[in-house]
Order: structure tokens, then C-alpha cells, then sequence
């Protein structure tokens, strides 16, 4: 079983969720979002999925497998390098960055974590 963690739960957050539960071998334990009344919405929709407020509980903690990132482009790269410094799975939605330098940053970081 694959445990998730998404940071972001706007327009797409909730769609890769319900998704990710759909799945047989992976379940979303928690997200992270900015906003309380999005948090709110994932609540009444996914009771079982804890929420935070700050998605630095989710790299911290040691029963997420694989992080999912669904936050506005600008915030790609630092968050992927974040989770992948925390040597934790991620799958970001495109563009993974703005930068070609920062997609072979990432690239790096993503072989030297394994």
C-alpha cells in the first residue's frame, strides 16, 4: 500500500484524492492546503483523510510514502525539492518547473534520493 500525502486541494487536489483512493495499492492518509474552507470541503467529502493547514507535517512524517503536489506552477520547484529532500515519492503536475536548470536540479536530487 502506497500512503499519500497532496499539498493543494484547489482544482485538482480533490480530483487526484478520490483517484488515488479509487486505487487498490494507495490510499491518501492526508493533505495540506492554505485555505480552511478548502480543508473543510476535503473533510466532508473524505472523512477519513486528516488535514493540515501546513504541508510540513506531511514531509515530516514517516507513514507517507509518496507526496502528490497540486499547488499553482510557481510553487513547483521548491516544493518538489522539499519532498524529494525528504526522500519521499512525488508526482507533481506540470510544469514540474519554470526553469530548465531547476528540472535538472530535480532530476539530481531525485537520483542521488534513489
Amino acid at each position: 500500500m502506497v500512503r499519500i500525502g497532496v499539498i493543494g486541494c484547489g482544482y485538482w487536489g480533490p480530483n487526484h484524492i478520490r483517484i488515488f483512493n479509487q486505487l487498490p495499492n494507495s490510499k491518501v492518509i492526508i493533505c495540506a492546503d492554505i485555505s480552511e474552507d478548502r480543508l473543510n470541503s476535503i473533510k466532508n467529502i473524505f472523512h477519513t483523510i486528516e488535514v493540515t493547514k501546513n504541508y510540513k507535517e506531511i514531509l515530516k512524517r514517516n507513514d507517507i510514502d509518496a507526496v502528490c503536489i497540486a499547488t499553482p506552477t510557481n510553487s513547483h520547484y521548491s516544493l518538489t525539492k522539499e519532498v524529494l529532500e525528504n526522500k519521499k515519492h512525488v508526482l507533481c503536475e506540470k510544469p514540474l518547473a519554470l526553469k530548465i536548470e531547476e528540472c535538472e536540479e530535480l532530476k539530481v536530487i531525485s537520483q542521488k534520493n534513489k
